[in-house]
């Protein structure tokens, strides 16, 4: 019996919403139910959809469970992704639905106020268009914003990518960083590089501390003696905290 049952918390951090096709007159019997674990709210969708013939209906069944499985599958990505960018973030996100308002404004609800007050779209889903119609129509829309969402998404994730590109290039080392932002015309002056067809400088990227140690035997790795007046002319660039 229901009332064996503790009753409802005043707040519930998921709720569950079912969608019954039944007779009207069950809908009262549906509430006295439950108890006050929840409420049972009718749905304003029109009763007499046009689907032509029986074999039309048939049709449109496989039509409609294939919509069905498709929309729902674009719903379960989104969720993901949303609940993704939730756990990112260390915070709830709070879901909404977003209407037709007056002229090209939209109306935010929340699933339980959309659900309690929905009404059929007669605007986008006409309801002396077909099933078959209505579904193409849906359909379209859905695909609409799944291409929508998948291109604001990869906006998304390139933002990322140059965020992170530019905090190694703020806090990283000079390994990570590019020479463009290092080597600038106030480090380097004319005349510390040299390319020639027997001359070249090359950039040496060291350790902290590690400056001595290199400056002890670089000069064997030399084919020719570095400390001859030709070498000389070529220089020896240094990087400020390298």
């Amino acid at each position: 019996h229901s009332s064996s049952f503790p009753p409802p918390p005043a707040l519930c951090p998921r709720a569950m919403a079912w969608i019954i096709a039944s007779n009207r007159d069950i809908v009262d019997g549906v509430t006295r139910g439950l108890d006050g674990f929840g409420s049972c709210t009718e749905f304003q969708v029109p009763h007499k959809l046009k689907f032509g013939s029986f074999d039309s209906l048939v049709k449109n069944v496989d039509e409609l469970t294939k919509v069905d499985s498709y929309v729902e599958s674009v719903l379960r990505r989104l969720e993901r992704q949303v609940s993704e960018m939730a756990a990112e973030k260390k915070k709830d996100v709070d879901l909404g639905v977003m209407i037709p308002g007056v002229g090209d404004t939209f109306r935010t609800l929340t699933v339980q106020q959309y659900l309690n007050g929905f009404r059929w779209e007669d605007k986008m889903y006409s309801r002396s268009a077909s099933v078959s119609e209505n579904a193409h129509r849906l359909l379209a829309a859905v695909q609409g914003l799944d291409e929508d969402i998948k291109g604001r998404t990869q906006e998304l994730a390139d933002l990322k990518n140059k965020l992170t590109l530019i905090s190694k290039k703020d806090g990283g080392t000079l390994a990570q960083k590019d020479l463009i932002d290092v080597l600038t015309p106030d480090v380097v002056g004319k005349g510390d590089f040299v390319d020639t067809d027997h001359f070249k400088t090359l950039i040496v990227i060291l350790p902290r501390g590690g400056d001595k140690e290199f400056l002890s035997c670089y000069e064997k790795l030399a084919p020719f003696d570095p400390r001859s007046d030709l070498a000389r002319q070529a220089g020896v660039p240094a990087v400020p905290q390298s």
